[in-house]
């Protein structure tokens, strides 16, 4: 294991053990990065850069109060630019590590919109780096298969709509295509609930 790998890996580490709930959460973006990646056609050493980033892309989460992050009811705005921050906190955290800081960009602008209506700076289309267009898909992929405290799962059907949907708004419409593709080629069906056990979960919220 080199020493960029081992960094990612202690990073990774830190993360799942400020949030149980979500635990498991950037290795499931980066295995979606992976795949998506693959059907860009990127070079192995962009991919790699971008899988890495992937796995540690909640990092500056630590610095974000533990009541914030597990609340089950809606966030109040100040809650709500608190969660935003953490991409901020994440790229400060690991900006002085040499190794890392070339790709840092995916990081903290993985929240950036297509449309321009994202954080932190409000940047659009092709000026959001591609690593963090990816990163944006692969992240919200993840939510919408496995739910949140606030938000259950969504099935495949409806997570197919609604990437259409925010095709050209939240993402980027090329690669929207594509990470649809791969959801009907049945890549990511392992992760998907049926309409029944999503049922199951909005009756355990209650």
């Amino acid at each position: 294991m080199n020493s960029y790998t081992q960094i990612i890996e202690s990073f990774l580490k830190v993360i799942d053990s400020k949030d149980h709930y979500t635990e498991g959460h950037c290795e499931r973006v980066a295995n979606y990065t992976y795949h998506l990646c693959n059907e860009m056609n990127l070079s192995r050493a962009k991919s790699e850069r971008i899988i890495s980033i992937a796995k540690i892309h909640d990092i500056g989460k630590i610095y974000v109060d533990d009541d914030i992050l597990r609340s089950s009811k809606k966030l109040t705005n100040q809650e709500y630019s608190e969660i935003q921050e953490h991409t901020r906190y994440g790229y400060e955290l690991l900006k002085d590590i040499d190794i890392l800081n070339n790709d840092l960009d995916i990081m903290l602008y993985h929240h950036e919109r297509w449309d321009g209506m994202g954080y932190p700076e409000g940047i659009e289309g092709e000026d959001i780096p591609v690593g963090a267009r990816v990163l944006a898909i692969c992240d919200s992929l993840d939510v919408m298969i496995t739910g949140r405290s606030y938000k259950p799962p969504m099935t495949k059907e409806e997570i197919i709509e609604e990437f259409k949907e925010c095709s050209g708004k939240q993402f980027d419409p090329e690669l929207t295509e594509k990470i649809i593709k791969l959801i009907k080629k049945g890549f990511f069906d392992d992760g998907f609930k049926s309409r029944e056990k999503i049922r199951e979960i909005e009756l355990s919220y209650n």
